[in-house]
């Protein structure tokens, strides 16, 4: 502000005075004078609305139209859009600025009433320059004589033999003893002749040739004997081709080529030597250098027009993205500004290399041939060569994705980590690296901010995963559906279908290969912290976090950079991290490399890398950290498992674990999870009994059942004793299945518990695992529903309902009665195996493993797979998957059996014959052996081992059957 008070102090006096009137000194000239400073100084003023400027012009246009005063109305509009289509400083070219805007707004808020106001066009007259006819020359040159040239060669060769004679009359009067004044004036004479030789031969020697404009330097050829090699050579061809025409290009020196060379190199398009054509660099055919054959000169010219035009176009990439960057309606990616900003920077040491060869070539101290330019920037050169194949890879052929470039550079990284021994390696390895780095940082900053705030932001829509916007938080399906990857199929939207997991290869979804290891790690992170943030618990979370943690990623990346070879070789790679639970998967070979890098580490203690705290980490670290690596061997997949993947492991296990830890704790889903076993898989016995023996007696006693309103009622009754809690989520419905091939035992597919789960619970108890308990429910009714009518049946209401028969027909009564007997332990003994293979073997130790695999998850994708894994095993293991489908079908024909048997008991004995009898045990007798056998059979084999017990038992059953028989 001391330059706006020394410049405007009087103007702001004067400016009080002529509104206010106050004098100077007053007491109300000082609160002015104080009020306008601290309204200069401190005031924030709105940025003037060129849109509302518009309008208003347009405005006072249009009135000028209605008041009928049309030479206004064009005057105006002439000069206002003149005004606006011209610089307001004669050094600047922006046009249309605010201040443009701004000085309008002002000269419209000073007018008054223009339409009443009479206007007469001005018009401005060009201002004629005064000519000075003062001579100026003669005035400055008064005194002073300038030697003349001549304006020949031979008027000059003249004078110097002219001359000859008086000098040597001037040198031998010097011999002479003459006077002092005759001495002085002789050797002026003669330094006179010294100055007009020197002064033609120094414009002659030093004034540059125009050989663009066609000029040719008289004294191309040199005495050497290759001098004159290129005009020999055009002389040998002129002789063997008499088409060949001779002397027909144009001769020029090698300094001049070397020179245009090195323009080139900076990134010159417009040039005598090399020309631009379809953004391809090509050598002038008319040129030749005198002591290079033509073979040899257009090898050089080609060897460096082909990496002049990898220059041009990597600087018109950098063009593209600064102007790019400053357009609003652009998003340019994050990753493509910091590559141009480090390629640009490397360009820039580039030109730094070029300006010292060109200051020696103007120097003339020595000589630079294209030979030994090439030789001296031959490295730089392969180094712009590796760059612009990753940039025609990840920026020409990516359609703008930002993982292609980086793939592209990890892929070079890979390449070249092995060809490390020369120096023109290790400077390509080190500079690849530092532009790699900055430019993954745009990366890592949104990885940082999405698994520590759970926001992905991303405005140029360049990483590799995007939020759904369509799936809300609180859905059900957020977890699968809420983040896709860019470039994958709608119908292969979900998270799960696109294989997020850790044996994901990154090529079939184009996933950078630098973080494929973390990043089925960062994607449950990322999701956990957005839930987190929903939930409204993340400010809690931040206040938990050390001074260490709240580093940014980028920040703890490049500290551990610094360190990466200082690391102890007893160290452990997690301890570095800080972190316990930090694992990462490295193979054997990466073992092998790391072991040997240590040993080698080993032999470079001695020379120490630290970090000062108030070294800056923006886009120069790189460059520093060429430093590092350089005279070291380099493995880019270590230098990540070492200093980068430890930090976001530890960031996304931080995340994953609060979110895990919150369901469990304050989001009950552990109890939820109870219930469901509770209810669906029938563990609340007392409960469930209640509510499905009343359904069961409804069946057997033929009455109306279906009622919404009665099952639901019912349900809750029978759980309000023990379960009051969840009374109020359970209810259920009867959903119409088809009819055809029904049996009587399929009576109870048509019911469907449901479960009202809160969010965020129903993340993991969504729909789909719901689907599956109830189909487990289902199996468990027909089941319980078999053995319930097995078990209610009585001897009493057998033999009650026996009308009185001759004693001819009594014995035959007591056998039928036997044999119904027989078969309704053999079906009652067949229920109460698979009841209890079910509730025991399936349900309660699946359940106790659940329970062991629950406790050890750390995140929800874990904990969600351990869930998943325990309904498909409770699934399979019920035999209720298509595979098994034969198995159910004769499951389902002995429980059907066992209704047919339970109705015709009910019916008395009269509608039980012999023939129907025998039916039945031999259709029981078909599916007891098919099963027996077939689970036997499937246990020796290994396949089940959990069918061990049911298969003893059937084959027991079996046994015993078969042996009655026979007696």
């Amino acid at each position: 502000m001391a330059y706006f008070d020394k410049r405007a102090e009087k103007d702001l006096k004067k400016l009080i005075k002529c509104l206010t009137g106050f004098q100077e000194g007053s007491d109300n000239f000082t609160l002015s004078h104080e009020f306008a400073l601290s309204n200069f100084r401190f005031h924030r003023y709105l940025a003037v609305d060129s849109h509302k400027v518009t309008r208003q012009l347009h405005g006072v246009c249009e009135k000028f139209a209605i008041h009928s005063q049309p030479h206004k109305h064009e005057v105006f509009k002439r000069l206002t859009d003149k005004f606006l289509n011209s610089p307001l400083l004669i050094d600047q070219d922006l046009m249309k600025s605010d201040a443009h805007y701004g000085i309008l707004s002002i000269l419209m808020l000073l007018s008054e009433s223009p339409v009443s106001h009479h206007y007469k066009e001005q018009v401005s007259k060009p201002k004629t320059e005064e000519k000075d006819n003062f001579d100026w020359t003669s005035y400055l040159l008064e005194g002073i004589e300038i030697p003349s040239f001549l304006s020949s060669d031979e008027e000059w060769s003249n004078d110097e033999a002219a001359s000859e004679p008086e000098d040597e009359v001037q040198d031998s009067g010097i011999h002479v003893n003459e006077s002092d004044d005759t001495l002085v004036t002789t050797t002026l004479e003669h330094s006179e002749h010294v100055e007009q030789h020197a002064g033609k031969d120094w414009i002659s020697n030093n004034v540059v040739v125009q050989y663009w404009h066609g000029d040719v330097e008289k004294h191309v050829f040199g005495g050497h004997p290759t001098s004159s090699l290129a005009k020999q050579w055009d002389l040998y061809l002129y002789e063997k081709q008499p088409f060949h025409q001779f002397g027909s290009k144009f001769t020029m020196t090698e300094t001049q080529v070397v020179r245009e060379t090195i323009w080139l190199l900076f990134g010159m398009s417009d040039m005598f030597v090399y020309k631009y054509t379809d953004n391809k660099c090509t050598c002038n055919a008319d040129i030749q250098v005198s002591h290079l054959t033509p073979n040899a000169l257009y090898s050089l010219l080609y060897y460096f027009a082909r990496y002049g035009q990898m220059v041009y176009h990597l600087h018109q990439f950098i063009e593209e993205i600064i102007t790019h960057s400053g357009n609003i309606d652009y998003k340019v990616s994050q990753t493509f500004q910091a590559f141009a900003s480090s390629l640009s920077c490397f360009l820039q040491q580039f030109k730094s290399e070029l300006c010292i060869i060109e200051k020696d070539i103007m120097k003339q101290d020595k000589n630079v041939s294209l030979s030994e330019l090439k030789e001296r920037i031959q490295p730089q050169l392969e180094v712009v060569a590796t760059l612009y194949d990753i940039y025609n890879i990840g920026v020409n052929n990516s359609n703008g994705n930002s993982a292609v470039l980086l793939t592209a550079f990890y892929n070079t990284l890979l390449e070249l980590q092995s060809n490390t021994v020369e120096n023109t390696d290790r400077l390509k390895v080190c500079t690849v690296l530092s532009i790699w780095l900055t430019s993954t940082q745009p990366f890592i900053n949104i990885i940082d901010e999405w698994i520590s705030n759970g926001k992905l932001v991303d405005p140029a829509k360049e990483f590799i995963i995007s939020r759904n916007e369509e799936i809300q938080t609180n859905s059900n399906e957020y977890w699968e559906k809420g983040y896709t990857i860019y470039g994958v199929s709608a119908q292969q939207s979900k998270l799960q279908q696109q294989q997020f997991t850790k044996d994901t290869p990154s090529e079939s979804v184009g996933i950078p290969g630098f973080l494929e290891p973390i990043l089925y790690s960062v994607i449950s992170a990322g999701k956990s912290m957005d839930l987190v943030a929903s939930l409204g618990r993340l400010t809690e979370k931040k206040l938990n976090l050390s001074e260490g943690d709240r580093i940014s990623l980028f920040e703890s990346f490049t500290k551990s950079l610094y360190g990466v070879w200082d690391i102890d070789e007893s160290e452990d790679i997690d301890e570095s991290s800080d972190s316990d639970d930090v694992v990462i998967d490295i193979s054997q070979q990466q073992l092998t490399e790391v072991n040997l890098l240590l040993q080698h580490d080993a032999k470079l203690q001695s020379k120490q890398y630290t970090l000062s705290s108030k070294k800056s980490f923006s886009s120069g670290l790189p460059h520093e950290l060429m430093d590092v690596f350089t005279d070291r061997p380099l493995d880019i997949q270590l230098v990540m498992h070492r200093c980068l993947y430890p930090h976001i492991i530890k960031k996304c296990n931080r995340a994953s674990s609060h979110l895990v830890k919150l369901l469990k704790t304050e989001y009950h889903l552990l109890d939820y999870l109870a219930a469901m076993r509770y209810f669906y898989l029938m563990e609340a016995g007392d409960a469930m009994y209640d509510f499905y023996t009343d359904v069961f007696e409804r069946l057997r006693l033929q009455e109306y059942w279906q009622d919404v309103t009665y099952l639901t009622n019912a349900l809750q009754e029978a759980v309000h004793m023990h379960h009051s809690k969840h009374m109020s989520r359970l209810t259920v419905s009867v959903e119409p299945v088809s009819k055809t091939k029904r049996l009587p035992i399929n009576a109870l597919d048509v019911l469907t518990l449901h479960y009202k789960v809160p969010w965020p619970v129903n993340v993991v108890l969504n729909p789909e695992c719901q689907q599956i308990y109830n189909a487990v429910f289902r199996l468990l009714l027909q089941i319980k529903r078999a053995k319930y009518c097995l078990e209610q049946l009585r001897f009493s209401d057998l033999t009650n309902v026996v009308s009185p028969s001759p004693k001819n027909c009594e014995s035959e009564n007591q056998h039928l009665v036997h044999r119904i007997y027989l078969i309704r332990v053999q079906l009652l003994h067949f229920v109460d195996c698979l009841h209890n293979y079910i509730m025991t073997r399936i349900l309660h130790t699946t359940g106790w493993e659940f329970q062991q695999q629950l406790d050890t998850a750390v995140d929800l994708n874990q904990l969600l797979d351990v869930h998943t894994h325990y309904v498909k095993t409770i699934y399979e293991r019920c035999l209720l998957n298509k595979k098994m489908g034969y198995v159910r079908e004769a499951i389902i024909k002995v429980l059907n059996l066992a209704l047919n048997f339970q109705k015709r008991w009910d019916g008395g004995l009269h509608t039980i014959t012999e023939p129907i009898l025998d039916k039945m045990e031999e259709e029981f007798k078909k599916c007891h052996y098919f099963l027996s056998k077939l689970f036997a059979n499937t246990v020796k084999r290994g396949v089940f081992p959990h069918l061990e017990l049911l298969a003893q038992s059937l084959q027991t059953s079996y046994m015993n059957a078969t042996a009655h028989t026979k007696k």
